[in-house]
């Protein structure tokens, strides 16, 4: 269930945030499904780049718990 809530307020903060830049510029004219099928990549690579950090962060935050608790019990 965090995860999910998590996936969605990443997914908001990155749509808003590139939702400032204008990607009109970089492609040729009248190729309109190409930069909206362009800026759904970027979106969706960049909250699978946030959430992988994440996961990232998690495992290295259990993994020190997990080793404090070895040196406990030794």
């Amino acid at each position: 269930m965090y995860n999910l809530l998590l996936y969605i307020i990443i997914l908001i903060l990155v749509i808003w945030t590139m939702d400032g830049i204008n990607i009109n510029h970089i492609f040729k004219k009248n190729r309109i499904y190409q930069a909206r099928v362009f800026y759904i990549i970027i979106i969706l690579s960049l909250e699978m780049l946030f959430m992988e950090i994440k996961i990232l962060l998690m495992q290295q935050k259990l993994r020190k718990k997990f080793l404090q608790y070895l040196d406990i019990k030794q």
